[in-house]
């Protein structure tokens, strides 16, 4: 009996390598890593001589919305976090605000008004807040990114 050759069809070819994923396809993927909350972080470089003023103000209004958010549940958990400036360029405020999830983001001005109207008398006392910050500050950016918890790893896990 000779050896029939079955020709290499696309066909057979696609059969071919579906059968070699197949024994894969019921198991979960396995990963090192979890993902954990989803972070907005803020940049901020406060201008000369104004640090403890901005800091009071953040006091004064930005806790009190950071606090009724994470009462509301829009966020998870948030962070001020300071350091000395490496160069006149850079940060010496950074805001980090942990929203449980990226779904928490759909919305969100109309989620964060509802978290306003509890700390504010009015979104314009809210603005005005926003408006005071100005000569305090600059604003040098804020980026969203996800933190992740390696599986066997010891960090704090707590978000």
């Amino acid at each position: 009996m000779r050896n029939k050759r079955i020709p290499l069809t696309p066909a057979v070819i696609s059969l071919a390598l579906l059968s070699s994923v197949a024994p894969l396809s019921g198991q979960a993927p396995t990963r090192a890593y979890k993902e954990g909350v989803v972070w907005q972080i803020i940049f901020v470089r406060t201008k000369p001589g104004m640090f403890d003023r901005y800091m009071e103000a953040l006091d004064r209004y930005f806790r009190l919305e950071l606090e009724e958010a994470v009462r509301q549940g829009l966020l998870a958990d948030y962070k001020i976090i300071t350091k000395w400036p490496a160069s006149p360029d850079d940060w010496d405020v950074m805001i980090m605000e942990g929203y449980p999830n990226m779904a928490a983001l759909d919305d969100f001005q109309a989620k964060w008004n509802a978290v306003d109207e509890q700390v504010f008398a009015t979104l314009r006392d809210r603005d005005e807040a926003i408006v005071d910050l100005g000569p305090l500050r600059t604003s040098l950016g804020r980026v969203i990114a996800r933190e992740v918890l390696l599986s066997g790893g010891t960090g704090s896990g707590d978000g």
